[in-house]
C-alpha cells in the first residue's frame, strides 16, 4: 500500500473498506458473499460484529468466524475460543445470517490468509487492534496482524478502528461489551 493510504488508515477512525490493487481480481472488488471475520475472544474484537451483521444481511453473505489462539497460556483455551465462536455464530444465525466458526492453531496472520484462500473469501473483516492492543493505539495505529494483512491479503479488508471497551458502541447485544449469552466476555481475562 502507498504511503498516502497508510496515512489515511492511521488517521481515520470510521470503518474503512481497503481495496489493494494487485494482479489478483479478488483484491480489486468484492461481492460481499463470503465474509471472513477475525475474532480473538475480546469485546474489542466484537466491535466488528454490527458491521458483519449489516453487510451479511444486506448481501446474503456466508460468514466464517475465525480465531487463531496462538500462544495461549491455557491448555483449554482452544476449546474456550471454539465455544465462544459457536455462540457468536448462533447469535448471527438467529438474526438470519449464515455463519460458521473456525479455529486454526497457527499464527493469526497465517490463519486469516490461509482461510481466505481456502474459503474463497471476498472480504476480511476485523478491528484495528486485538487483545491488549487498544492501550497502545495512540502510539501504534494498527496492530501487527492488521499491518501484515494490509500488505499480504489478496482481497479487500473492512477495518474497524477499535475503541477502548468502555467507549465501544453497541455490539449485537444490548450495549458495549455484551457478548452473546454463555460466551466469555473477554477470553484474555480468563487465561490462567
Amino acid at each position: 500500500l502507498s504511503h498516502v493510504t497508510m496515512d489515511v488508515i492511521h488517521q481515520t477512525t470510521p470503518p474503512l473498506l481497503i481495496i489493494r490493487p494487485t494482479d489478483d481480481w479478488r483484491s480489486t472488488r468484492t461481492r460481499f458473499k463470503r465474509l471472513l471475520v477475525a475474532l480473538d475472544g475480546s469485546a474489542t474484537a466484537e466491535q466488528v460484529l454490527p458491521h458483519v451483521h449489516e453487510i451479511a444481511s444486506k448481501f446474503g453473505s456466508q460468514v466464517t468466524l475465525l480465531s487463531a489462539p496462538e500462544g495461549s497460556q491455557s491448555d483449554d483455551f482452544a476449546d474456550k475460543i471454539k465455544s465462544y465462536l459457536d455462540s457468536i455464530a448462533e447469535l448471527l444465525r438467529k438474526k438470519g445470517v449464515d455463519a460458521k466458526p473456525l479455529v486454526m492453531e497457527t499464527s493469526p496472520v497465517q490463519a486469516i490468509l490461509t482461510t481466505c484462500d481456502e474459503e474463497s473469501s471476498d472480504l476480511i473483516m476485523l478491528v484495528s487492534h486485538g487483545i491488549g492492543g487498544v492501550e497502545r493505539q495512540e502510539q501504534v495505529r494498527v496492530g501487527n496482524v492488521v499491518d501484515s494483512l494490509l500488505q499480504e491479503a489478496q482481497c479487500p479488508i473492512f477495518l474497524v478502528s477499535a475503541l477502548p471497551e468502555g467507549k465501544a458502541r453497541d455490539t449485537m447485544q444490548t450495549g458495549p461489551g455484551h457478548p452473546p449469552p454463555g460466551s466469555p466476555a473477554d477470553l484474555n481475562q480468563r487465561r490462567p
